[in-house]
């Protein structure tokens, strides 16, 4: 994990093309994913999902979310409204193979 300090959320929050992309804290993509808070630790230990550490809490990346769900089978690439978004997700994709 890599350790981000609390003032330079608002930049890895922010909609973006930054280097960091999206990003939802723990409680947000338990409730995205329909699963616990519990089932996201496990996913973020597991190395399912990607994830950022600071100041005791976690920001999970939207793009493991995304690539997590398409290697699920649950959501289709033609699902994507947004092509950033999309693209996002298949970088992050590629970054882990």
């Amino acid at each position: 994990m890599v350790e981000v300090y609390e003032n330079e959320w608002p930049t890895l929050l922010k909609d973006g093309g930054d280097k960091f992309g999206k990003w939802l804290f723990v409680e947000d993509a338990a409730e995205m994913m329909e699963v616990s808070k519990r089932t996201i630790f496990e996913y973020l230990r597991d190395g399912k999902l990607s994830g950022i550490k600071s100041r005791g809490r976690r920001l999970i990346s939207t793009a493991s979310i995304m690539g997590f769900l398409l290697e699920q089978k649950v959501i289709e690439i033609n699902d994507f409204r947004h092509k950033e978004i999309a693209r996002d997700t298949l970088n992050h994709l590629r970054a882990k193979k």
